[in-house]
């Protein structure tokens, strides 16, 4: 991606790597996006569904139930 600041890519890569079950990378690119919000950018909805994603990939791993 073009822009290392822009939440939708993080989001949209995060999703893939989800899909892919690369989980350690998907929760990486959803931690950017989380990072993101908190420095006061403007993510939208993707804030709240990188935190639901991130608990997604965790329990694909097999660290939460």
């Amino acid at each position: 991606y073009s822009n290392p600041q822009d939440p939708i890519s993080h989001f949209n890569l995060a999703n893939l790597y989800r899909v892919m079950g690369e989980n350690e990378m998907a929760i990486e690119e959803y931690s950017h996006v989380i990072a993101l919000k908190q420095q006061g950018a403007n993510v939208g909805n993707l804030y709240l569904d990188s935190l639901v994603n991130i608990g997604i990939c965790y329990k694909n791993k097999g660290a939460i139930d």
